[in-house]
């Protein structure tokens, strides 16, 4: 592509010979992907899950008006792209190692080689071995006519992955999911603290007024001192942190007087404000039905909360059982304020704190006993 674009005729006609695979051939796939943004400029600009019409418009790049240097960038991303779709359509093909592609609400977890230096062999293997469903459970050992038990060794039910981590009654019963949960809360908690705390130090943010724009007329562009990761807790000095969690201040009698208790809540009695955090580590196909089932939940417990006059924020975070951490607790992240490497340091903290907890339970999973 480089020589293509040259301004010298003889370099531009070189036609070098590149030594690719038989299914993959690098001139096919570069005048395919050419074709393809081409298209783009004809189709126009479309959206998908949530984004309004007109997102990305203006930094969207198109054929027609970039330069050679832009066209080889969007030539690339379209083979890329067309790469990823095909690695997506075998996965969704198998029905097994492929459950990822059902995820929607899970982030993607990255793993830096210095992450792999430091973790432990057995760790590294259950972190892999997980994620693709390849753990020797008693319907993995069946499936594979290594042995005909599929029973789980403490509650007698049919012992599959999704079984051991979240959905065998005795396990539940012996505290083990709870523990887990109150590993993963406990980051949670010191996410919450070090945003109050970071909200308390500075001086209290006056709110500016919403500048309405007449119809016809053009908005007015925001200054550059607009912060972009205004935190819901600006405005007050006197948040206080509540939890069900040991050493945690006890749960405030707004909150005492109605029959439910969120793992966390933030409270404010100047500025009128409460926050309810709740926390589930489900298996990573329930995240979406987990989000659900907890703001449906606590649906009365914020019309209580505004009928008394306070400013309810309701949040439902989901972090999978495997270490994988769903956008909810994404969105709180950044509606606290916490942005940049900070923000992407608490999200990889509440991922390994799941999994680390789950690797101990899927250890444990034949002991009748259990001691947290």
């Amino acid at each position: 592509m480089m020589l293509q674009d040259s301004k010298d005729t003889t370099i531009r006609n070189a036609e070098p010979c590149l030594r690719t695979g038989r299914k993959w051939k690098a001139c096919e796939a570069t005048k395919n992907a050419q074709e393809a943004a081409k298209l783009n400029d004809i189709v126009g600009l479309t959206q998908t899950n949530r984004h309004g019409l007109g997102f990305a418009k203006e930094t969207k790049r198109w054929w027609s008006n970039s330069s050679s240097k832009d066209r080889r960038d969007l030539t690339l991303r379209e083979i890329r792209q067309e790469c990823e779709d095909a690695r997506l359509q075998e996965a969704v093909q198998q029905s097994q190692q492929g459950q990822w592609t059902s995820w929607e609400d899970a982030l993607q977890r990255s793993l830096t080689w210095e992450d792999i230096w430091h973790m432990a062999p057995l760790r590294i293997s259950f972190l892999i071995r997980a994620m693709y469903d390849q753990l020797p459970t008693g319907a993995n050992l069946a499936r594979w006519n290594v042995a005909q038990d599929v029973k789980c060794a403490l509650c007698g039910e049919s012992e599959t992955l999704q079984h051991v981590l979240s959905a065998c009654k005795v396990a539940l019963g012996n505290g083990r999911y709870t523990w887990r949960h109150n590993q993963v809360l406990k980051v949670v908690a010191e996410v919450l603290q070090f945003a109050i705390s970071k909200a308390t130090t500075k001086p209290r943010e006056r709110l500016e007024p919403i500048k309405w724009v007449k119809a016809g007329a053009l908005p007015v562009k925001a200054d550059k001192q607009v912060t972009t990761n205004r935190s819901i807790l600006n405005g007050a000095n006197d948040w206080q942190l509540a939890s069900d969690l040991p050493n945690y201040r006890a749960y405030p009698q707004v909150i005492r007087d109605t029959n439910l208790r969120p793992d966390a809540v933030v409270l404010s009695e100047t500025a009128k404000t409460i926050v309810l955090i709740e926390l589930t580590v489900p298996y990573e196909t329930n995240m979406s039905e987990s989000h659900e089932y907890k703001l449906a939940k606590y649906e009365q417990l914020v019309h209580s909360l505004s009928t008394a006059g306070y400013s309810t924020h309701l949040f439902a975070v989901e972090v999978g059982a495997r270490g994988l951490v769903g956008s909810s607790a994404f969105s709180l992240v950044q509606r606290l304020g916490i942005t940049g490497k900070l923000g992407r340091q608490y999200m990889k903290r509440l991922a390994e704190a799941a999994e680390k907890a789950s690797g101990w339970i899927w250890t444990k999973r034949k002991e009748p006993g259990w001691k947290s």
